[in-house]
């Protein structure tokens, strides 16, 4: 064989290269075929996998065999080689790219069906990097298109506002973000440029600010239709209902369960002690206020992830979903009974939600998300609910309606494929909690920097005021200057990020670490669901 040309085939050269460091050039081994069974073409899902599933077999056996430099020469002239040397450009880099992943982190090639499951993780990784990298260029794109688009990296400065708070009319709002008083046309313009940066919500002449945007959103797309996620939540929510075994029934989850089973959260969350967790992560001292502010974060997030991908699907006709409310009590033989509310029941749950928000200075129940104080909230209607009506408490859960021809439709109606794309199902799960995590990192840091930049803002105006007050002649060194805290002047620690970063990775992350290999977690009983789910 010419292995001048051979180096022009990136996979063979790649994979030469390795099976040279295994080679044993003492050894006697003769050559023999190895008969590799291919799926053509290469250029297709089920092509790359039978030629990914060769090179593993590929490197096991040289592996297991000691082959020389001869032998593999020759393995890869006859068995390899007539193969791979004719596909394009993209597929062999892609296919080189993931053997040079799979080869600089495991060592022992003997168990094929572990490494085509690390295979599968490194192709899901190449996947996401992919898409950033495309909604990098895209994003770019955009910006360089227009003066308007270049004139936006400066942006809003949303640094004064914080999700809850109330801005009373549109005059402080307008002097909260710097921003010159409009009306007409010129206001419903600035208006709809704001609703880039954040989510409010009207109440009379008040502003109720919802939520505060990590980054702004393109200027031709709105909230409701920017959503990364729906594309892995289609994926998984499909398959799980194909295999519900009553279909007449609507399918029920609450909304920890499915963020659970869609692998946006992992089995901690919610469901270990502060204890634990500062065992767990020893390198800082974790408080309630940390975890309180980490769970208000994400639930956040995770809320607006999980209800815009399924308001996408119901959009499609794919699904029909309600918020259902389930009472929960004891009947005379002290049994617990779980119950969904009738219209009168749901008159009621209705008379206590809102004495809790007169109770709260609350002006909706979205306010009590935006504030971070939904789970008191929710524990003071409990409370009243059992006080007045007997009931233990009351739940909300999600109930679907759909029809299993059209979501069969959807996912190609082939059980047989349903079952063969298992594994690519459980490659997406770990693909939407990559990007949840990504977006919680970001979120932190991005949470961080505008909480620095207000506290900085209120520290310099309160120095200002120290200033005229207590220095009547000369000046005074900044040693003996307060600092923000003998100002009460709140700001997060300077290892705020590091610390919701570190929760994000034991509550959320379904991976885990171990050694040179990232490997999804073993106690993630969902996984375990979704295998009876999927079982041939």
């Amino acid at each position: 064989m010419n292995k001048t040309k051979l180096t022009k085939d990136r996979v063979c050269t790649i994979l030469r290269e390795q099976l040279y460091s295994m080679a044993d050039n003492g050894s006697q081994m003769k050559y023999v075929p190895l008969q590799l069974k291919w799926v053509l073409p290469i250029e297709g899902t089920k092509g790359m996998i039978s030629a990914l599933k060769n090179i593993v077999y590929v490197l096991g056996y040289v592996q297991e065999n000691q082959c020389n430099e001869d032998a593999i020469d020759k393995i890869i002239e006859n068995d390899i080689y007539p193969i791979m040397s004719g596909i394009r450009d993209e597929y062999d880099f892609f296919i080189a790219g993931t053997i040079m992943a799979l080869c600089t982190t495991v060592d022992d090639y003997s168990n094929p069906d572990e490494l085509m499951g690390l295979v599968k993780e490194i192709i899901g990784k190449f996947i996401c990097l992919l898409e950033a990298a495309l909604e990098c260029v895209e994003s770019n794109s955009k910006e360089s298109n227009t003066i308007s688009d270049k004139e936006d990296i400066n942006g809003l400065d949303v640094s004064n506002l914080e999700s809850g708070i109330v801005v009373k009319n549109y005059k402080e709002m307008c002097e909260l973000l710097n921003e010159e008083i409009s009306d007409g046309n010129s206001k419903k313009a600035q208006l709809k440029e704001w609703s880039r940066y954040f989510a409010w919500e009207k109440k009379g002449q008040k502003f109720i600010i919802l939520d505060i945007y990590d980054e702004p959103l393109p200027k031709d797309d709105g909230r409701q239709n920017k959503n990364l996620y729906v594309q892995y939540i289609e994926v998984i929510l499909m398959k799980i209902l194909s295999k519900q075994k009553n279909t007449k029934d609507p399918f029920y989850i609450t909304t920890n369960q499915m963020w659970k089973l869609l692998g946006m959260i992992n089995n901690n969350y919610k469901n270990i002690s502060l204890d634990d967790l500062n065992n767990m992560i020893p390198e800082y001292e974790i408080k309630p206020f940390d975890m309180k502010k980490f769970y208000q974060r994400c639930n956040q997030r995770l809320r607006e992830i999980l209800f815009s991908s399924l308001n996408k699907l119901e959009d499609r006709a794919l699904i029909k979903y309600e918020i259902e409310t389930v009472i929960v009590f004891l009947d005379d033989d002290n049994k617990t009974v779980y119950k969904p509310a009738n219209d009168f029941q749901k008159k009621n749950i209705l008379k206590a939600e809102r004495k809790a928000l007169l109770d709260m200075g609350l002006e909706s129940k979205q306010h009590a998300y935006a504030k971070f104080k939904e789970t008191d909230f929710f524990e003071r209607v409990n409370a009243y609910l059992h006080e007045w009506y007997g009931w233990e408490y009351t739940f909300n859960r999600i109930k679907i309606n759909y029809n299993k021809s059209d979501v069969l439709e959807t996912i190609h109606g082939d059980e047989l494929k349903l079952r063969n794309d298992f594994e690519e199902m459980k490659s997406n799960r770990l693909g939407l909690n990559d990007r949840v995590v990504e977006a919680l990192y970001k979120n932190a840091q991005v949470m961080a920097e505008n909480r620095h930049k207000k506290a900085d803002q209120e520290y310099q105006k309160a120095l200002e005021e120290y200033k005229n007050e207590y220095m009547m002649i000369g000046t005074i060194p900044d040693s003996f200057l307060p600092t923000k805290e003998d100002l009460h002047i709140f700001d997060y620690l300077p290892y705020f990020v590091e610390l919701q970063n570190r929760l994000t990775d034991e509550l959320i992350c379904i991976r885990k670490p171990q050694g040179k290999r990232t490997i999804i977690e073993f106690n993630d009983d969902e996984a375990k669901e979704l295998d009876e789910l999927f079982k041939i």
